[in-house]
């Protein structure tokens, strides 16, 4: 990995020009995953760059539906191509629901080529497995453009880097300077990091301060009760990959009371899940949203 984020001289950005020079990559550092001791290759490749190939959807990931990631950082990571369900542009890759700038940078060991796409607060998404680059996002990454939100990425066309199939790999970091040099200690939980990329806005939960008297605009005392202001999911286990409890319903509707138990992180906090009792039954809600909650007095 790069020390530093590297830096080129700025382009005007309504000057096309050349399509940039391609990219080798000379894959070599073979993936064994450490319960199979089953060995991928890291395979070499040519990353192209290409002129934009659609306009730009900000809901291109709202119905996207996050799944298990069996081979690597299953915590951290998510696998997405054109058989996953919600997911409409086939082998094309478009970037988050929120405006957002690039990291200069388009190669990630391991993954080939790749796109990182720094958020409002840092948050910086990769994107990776890519065979092809837009020429824009290219530019933008020289010049600082900040490019709309869910602007054309790129395309996976064949394997690059260890993967078993054409594919693109996501997974995220505090910043764009953990990302480019690849800080393992600084990787974001896909439970946080997921949402940020579909949700519309791409923002973050809204300061506690802002939500109305009735809402749940201050940290409870455990076990609370509470009542949902907002249809939630009710899951088994604390993030968005987990199974739901009850089958065939999974929300829990507006009004359904509850109790509150544990949140981890802190309630309200981005990420934030909350284990209570529902219907009967113990499970998971989202609590990283404190208006989906009134609280009682």
């Amino acid at each position: 990995m790069l020390a530093v984020l590297l830096l080129a001289a700025p382009l005007s950005a309504g000057a096309e020009g050349p399509l940039p020079k391609p990219i080798h990559y000379k894959g070599g550092h073979d993936f064994t995953n450490p319960k199979t001791k089953r060995v991928v290759r890291d395979l070499p490749g040519t990353v192209v760059f290409v002129k934009e190939k659609e306009p730009p959807d900000a809901q291109a990931w709202r119905d996207v539906q996050l799944r298990p990631h069996n081979h690597y950082c299953p915590q951290y990571c998510m696998d997405v191509n054109n058989h996953v369900k919600g997911w409409k542009h086939g082998i094309n890759v478009l970037g988050p629901g929120a405006p957002f700038k690039v990291a200069n940078r388009f190669i990630w060991g391991q993954t080939g080529g790749a796109v990182y796409a720094i958020l409002a607060d840092g948050l910086t998404i990769g994107f990776g497995h890519l065979t092809q680059i837009s020429a824009r996002v290219h530019r933008a990454a020289q010049t600082g453009e900040e490019l709309p939100a869910g602007t054309y990425l790129g395309s996976f066309t064949a394997r690059i880097g260890v993967n078993d199939s054409p594919h693109m790999h996501l997974q995220a970091w505090k910043s764009a300077d953990d990302a480019v040099k690849g800080r393992m200690n600084k990787l974001v939980l896909r439970s946080v990091w997921f949402p940020r990329l579909k949700a519309p806005g791409g923002e973050k939960p809204a300061p506690e301060s802002t939500q109305g008297p009735r809402q749940a605009s201050s940290r409870p005392s455990f076990p609370a009760q509470a009542t949902l202001a907002e249809k939630l999911g009710f899951r088994t286990g604390p993030g968005l990959e987990a199974g739901f409890v009850i089958r065939g319903r999974n929300y829990l509707p507006v009004g359904t009371r509850l109790t509150l138990i544990e949140s981890k992180p802190a309630f309200g906090a981005p990420g934030a899940f909350c284990k209570v009792q529902a219907a009967g039954k113990q499970g998971y809600i989202r609590c990283d949203k404190p208006s989906a909650l009134r609280l009682s007095q």
